[in-house]
């Protein structure tokens, strides 16, 4: 869904608001003239005056861009091209009408087809557990050979008249020892899917809570902010070294830590984890009402308490990063250097994850809109944030050809490389190794975002095909491929 919202969205607000267009471009700083073409979508607009209209208008900046409609769109896409549901049967013209003229029967359709789509994904992963995994195949090979003893006994007590006592006793001792082994395997099946439901459950609450926070973000930092001010002010207000401030803080706390187990850690590693403690044990106040609002608002379902702990976590560490590096600051060290990420890991204590999770929020302070992705060196994600549309909807990213699988601590230079992902559209991805940590990020960019920065020479140059796993991936004919896919482009 191309950006043709923004400009209408812009114009209801202004005339609702009963504001002129000489007013809104006095306000924001541009001409009357370059307003109407926004007003109409013959121009772009950057990401820095999107913010400035948004404050002017009162309207977020999820609402201006129109993500929620391409989300929309997108799974709506899907839905019309599913080859389980008729492949070809809807005219894919149509989307951007459906969500226009009825925009709650298709957030309707896209939420009955969100559980389909979740009910098949179970289906598939019971499949491949039964094929592939060793526990289970033994479990349930052991409840089909006790069923069948059981019912061979059963069948010799229902069609045999004269049965000695003896035997008869021996056919019942089986009878209850089976049936008593049976029971304890159904048990421990049992026992065996409640703990992958529980580990199913934890990674969608994860998904879900970078969702949440990625649509209200606006307000959340705005709580954010203010919470790393108070806290700043409170540590070191006095114009005490943050470090030193923390040291004098810590043992107050009821969980004290072992200072002594911070000094393995280099100065921003130390002062990241030393923060991240005390927002543990000390927590905004804000926090608990931010994330009942955000949670409500948006009408979250499936795991709630779970969504709500991860969205805790997050929060916990957006402060904590806004304590390091402010994003006011940092969005104007960003445009100085073309958004260098070397250049922007230097400036955070040589911390790249910390300048790969600021960079990704940067467009909230007029900056650039990015999404990234954090891994450990075994492949799985452990944090995605920023603009999430930018991933194509995707979490997992088992597929080899990332460059973030690249990217380990010893490597001296990012990795970038442009990238189409199975939708067909073309991303920037630029990766780079954690210093002394089995960590790696990862920042994704649309090609024209990547025209703005020092990476635009990746605009146009010869793209990889990657996708989330092999199962899951529409590029047919990729020669890495390891199994067949379930979906088709």
């Amino acid at each position: 869904m191309k950006r043709t919202i923004t400009g209408l969205r812009i114009r209801e607000r202004r005339r609702e608001l009963g504001l002129k267009q000489v007013d809104l471009a006095k306000r924001v700083g541009i001409s009357p003239a370059y307003l109407n073409h926004i007003e109409r979508n013959r121009r772009t607009i950057g990401g820095g005056l999107l913010v400035k209209i948004g404050r002017e208008l009162d309207l977020s900046l999820e609402q201006l861009d129109g993500s929620a409609e391409r989300r929309l769109h997108n799974v709506l896409v899907d839905l019309a091209t599913d080859p389980d549901l008729g492949k070809g049967q809807v005219d894919q013209t149509s989307v951007d009408e459906f969500i226009a003229r009825f925009p709650g029967w298709a957030r309707l359709a896209v939420s009955a087809y969100r559980g389909l789509r979740g009910a098949k994904a179970e289906s598939d992963r019971l499949r491949d557990r039964l094929a592939h995994d060793p526990a289970l195949a033994e479990a349930v090979h052991a409840m089909l050979t006790e069923i069948t003893t059981l019912r061979s006994i059963a069948e010799i007590l229902d069609t045999t008249q004269d049965i000695e006592p003896d035997r008869q006793r021996r056919f019942q001792n089986i009878l209850h020892d089976q049936s008593r082994q049976l029971s304890q395997t159904g048990s421990s099946l049992a026992a065996y899917f409640d703990e992958a439901v529980e580990d199913r459950r934890h990674v969608s609450a994860e998904s879900d809570a970078e969702e949440i926070f990625y649509r209200h973000r606006t307000e959340a930092m705005t709580a954010i902010r203010k919470s790393a001010a108070t806290l700043h002010k409170a540590l070191s207000g006095d114009g005490r070294d943050l470090e030193d401030a923390l040291l004098r803080t810590l043992p107050g706390l009821s969980q004290r830590p072992n200072i002594r187990d911070f000094y393995t850690l280099a100065r921003g590693e130390r002062i990241d984890a030393m923060l991240t403690h005390l927002l543990t044990y000390r927590e905004p106040p804000e926090f608990s009402v931010l994330i009942d609002d955000i949670v409500d608002r948006d009408d979250a379902h499936g795991d709630v308490a779970g969504i709500a702990v991860r969205l805790r976590e997050i929060l916990r560490r957006t402060v904590a990063d806004e304590i390091r590096m402010p994003l006011d600051r940092f969005a104007v060290m960003g445009e100085g250097c073309d958004w260098d990420i070397d250049t922007l890991a230097r400036a955070c204590d040589d911390d790249s994850g910390l300048a790969c999770r600021r960079l990704s929020l940067a467009v909230l302070s007029g900056g650039i809109a990015a999404a990234h992705v954090e891994i450990d060196l075994s492949g799985a994600v452990l944090h995605r944030g920023g603009s999430l549309d930018l991933l194509g909807r995707i979490r997992d990213i088992e597929c080899p050809l990332w460059p973030v699988h690249e990217a380990g601590p010893d490597r001296a230079a990012p990795v970038v490389k442009s990238v189409r992902l199975s939708d067909g559209e073309f991303r920037v991805a630029i990766a780079v190794g954690q210093r002394r940590s089995p960590r790696a990020n990862m920042i994704v960019m649309s090609p024209e975002t990547a025209e703005k920065t020092v990476y635009k020479a990746m605009r146009g140059a010869a793209a990889t095909d990657v996708g989330p796993s092999c199962r899951l991936c529409a590029h047919i004919g990729c020669r890495w491929r390891r199994e067949e896919a379930i979906v088709y482009r």
